[in-house]
């Protein structure tokens, strides 16, 4: 994994103080040491093409505990913001450390929650498709060594849609994109030191694009859509995209997404829908920027026409083949092996198979094919 280090150094402005001066949220009278407040540098790990760097007033939540073994600990000051302005960070807060005393634990986030006392459990909603960025494990600091340094990491996954046309005839506008399914969350919460997310609602993460779908595919400025971490080797999720101006709904292959990681999907529109290319899904660190698709190879359409009551669709032969099944009823479905069709009834059919990456097929029945058109295949 490439590692793009961007600096930037948060200060404390502090201003004089005589006598007692307050520490404590509750208007306490503890005395604090001019100039040993907590500072903190960050290094942010990974960034995206979607955010690379801190801009002016962008802010980070920052927590100090002096718990180091729990994250529901008591916090030093609560609801502290650091921003922005551009050179320098500036605390909400004086986070101040006692000469003598015990060392601190600090860690960030980002973007600013409020109202957060459990770092266990910083709430997300995956819907505003914000990266969130976490600190990781603890770091020390104490009145002599007042700065921490924080490597933020990216919490979530990046899905990453590369699509090209194939025998389509329309424009190809992609307006919009919609992740949804039985693994997907809208929102969860998680974990400051490690970004362990639980998920407390699931729901459909979509954004609105304005692309135009061509031969080749896109290598820069690809589709993108923050997600939670999931896994659709058991479950299923769904990717549906609007394309001059008709909602095409696809299976997600099987895929294990895990936080800090971009997704690149590659997917075909044909005349009879949208497919992903499951063999060339790829995991790469967040810093890459662009893509350069391969149109996979093994083009075919096969045609059958039949009056069974219930078909048994042919099984492809080739490396990874995949590809999409015209029932021909006015339904469509991702092609797979042993997928059937229960038409209820005897009655007369034309059974459509486009696939990529095939070499052959192997029908299991001749029972009720009454014409087998191989002219595309």
């Amino acid at each position: 994994m490439i590692k793009k280090y961007l600096y930037s150094t948060l200060l404390v402005t502090t201003a004089p103080c005589f006598g007692a001066c307050k520490d404590s949220d509750d208007g306490g009278d503890d005395p604090i040491d001019t100039g040993h407040n907590i500072e903190i540098i960050t290094d942010i790990l990974t960034k995206a093409q979607v955010h690379k760097t801190f801009k002016a007033n962008e802010s980070l939540s920052v927590f100090a505990t002096t718990d180091p073994n729990h994250l529901d600990g008591e916090l030093i000051k609560k609801d502290v913001t650091a921003t922005f302005d551009g050179a320098k960070w500036n605390f909400s807060q004086l986070i101040p450390l006692k000469e003598g005393g015990i060392p601190a634990y600090v860690y960030a986030t980002s973007p600013v929650v409020v109202g957060v006392t459990d770092m266990g459990k910083i709430p997300v909603d995956i819907t505003k498709q914000e990266d969130v960025l976490y600190s990781g494990a603890k770091v020390a600091v104490s009145y002599n060594s007042n700065k921490a340094k924080l490597t933020m990491k990216h919490a979530l996954s990046l899905a990453t849609f590369n699509i090209s046309k194939q025998g389509y005839s329309g424009a190809g506008n992609l307006t919009k994109l919609v992740v949804e399914g039985t693994p997907v969350y809208s929102k969860g919460t998680l974990t400051v030191d490690k970004a362990k997310f639980t998920g407390t609602e699931k729901g459909r993460i979509s954004v609105d694009i304005n692309k135009q779908i061509n031969e080749k595919g896109w290598n820069t400025g690809i589709p993108n859509i923050w997600v939670a971490p999931f896994v659709t080797l058991v479950d299923t999720a769904y990717l549906h995209a609007v394309i001059d101006g008709k909602e095409y709904v696809t299976r997600f292959p099987s895929v294990e997404m895990k936080s800090g990681f971009q997704y690149i999907f590659r997917l075909i529109l044909t005349r009879l829908g949208l497919e992903f290319i499951p063999s060339q899904t790829e995991t790469i660190s967040l810093n890459k920027e662009d893509d350069e698709m391969q149109v996979p190879e093994g083009y075919g359409l096969l045609t059958i026409k039949h009056n069974a009551p219930a078909f048994l669709i042919p099984s492809l032969i080739g490396d990874a083949p995949f590809g999409t099944i015209d029932w021909g009823d006015g339904t469509t479905e991702s092609y797979g092996v042993g997928a059937v069709k229960d038409y209820g009834s005897k009655s007369n059919h034309v059974v459509v198979l486009e696939s990529w990456n095939s070499t052959g097929f192997e029908l299991k029945t001749l029972d009720g094919i009454e014409e087998l058109d191989l002219s595309e295949y």
